[in-house]
């Protein structure tokens, strides 16, 4: 009887750890079978705020605008509500001298960086603040206007780029992460979701923004907007708001024309790496 119930009582251990054995594997390949049906992986933001940061700049912009400070040039609805600018005393010839505040991104390491049109128009002296905390002056390489972008250029080798997505692939509803200066607020790490892709708003000939819901507000202008695999999938640019903070309805210029721009601007190819583009669910 004793060796019967040894074996019982050894069968039932053996069942049991072949159960735990089971649940264990079970659960690792759960991301595995994940990632192979394309299922979202809830994003670290924590982990890619640490990484991209480095890979932002604060923009400061400083210059005399036309006209006397009496009677100051009308700022555009761009200027007013994204490109933070503040106008100080005026010069001693009468013109208004004005600040301008923004973000960047480094797109090479040996120190091309990209940015909005907006922030930078009219000036002529800009400094970049480094994430340690290095101010260094850039010069402007070139700009277009019309897409509203600005590729700058500044003496330093060693620079961590960003990397850019393939913006044909984004979708709706995808996580994303914005990373600018709002108010001067340095480096402001802000969250949400693709609200929309291609969205049209009249503010520019091309018009195919992607919208999003992460707060942006002034000083956030030439910013990336960042996916949940830590790529640069837009530029932001613009926001609706009728009081001039964020309501959750900003939009980007995607990566792809903003690669292609810079390009041009810079009238040669960039050393910007974009990630491979990644399957999508059939449907989508």
């Amino acid at each position: 009887m004793v060796p019967r119930r040894a074996s019982a009582v050894t069968l039932a251990r053996l069942a049991l750890a072949a159960c735990v054995a089971v649940v264990v594997v079970a659960g690792a390949a759960r991301p595995a079978m994940a990632q192979a049906r394309n299922e979202p992986i809830v994003p670290d933001w924590v982990r890619r705020a640490r990484e991209l940061k480095p890979s932002v700049v604060y923009i400061i912009a400083k210059g005399v605008e036309g006209g006397s400070a009496g009677a100051p040039r009308k700022l555009s609805a761009l200027e007013r509500f994204f490109g933070l600018r503040k106008r100080s005393t005026a010069s001693p010839g009468g013109d208004a001298i004005a600040t301008s505040l923004g973000t960047g991104f480094i797109l090479t390491s040996d120190g091309y960086i990209g940015t909005n049109n907006h922030v930078l128009e009219n000036f002529t002296n800009i400094h970049l603040k480094l994430d340690n905390g290095a101010v260094h002056k850039a010069t402007v390489v070139g700009r277009d206007p019309k897409i509203d972008l600005a590729l700058l250029k500044v003496e330093l080798t060693g620079l961590p780029p960003i990397i850019l997505a393939d913006s044909s692939t984004v979708q709706v509803g995808e996580p994303v992460m914005a990373i600018g200066n709002p108010f001067g607020l340095e480096r402001t790490v802000t969250v949400g979701v693709v609200s929309a892709i291609a969205r049209a708003t009249g503010e520019r000939p091309w018009d195919k923004y992607i919208q999003t819901d992460a707060a942006i507000n002034p000083g956030n202008s030439g910013g990336p907007l960042i996916n949940a695999e830590g790529r640069m999938i837009g530029v932001n640019t613009t926001f609706y708001s009728p009081s001039g903070a964020s309501i959750g309805i900003s939009f980007a210029i995607p990566a792809n024309l903003a690669r292609d721009t810079l390009e041009r601007i810079a009238g040669k190819p960039l050393t910007v790496t974009q990630a491979p583009s990644q399957p999508r669910n059939p449907g989508n």
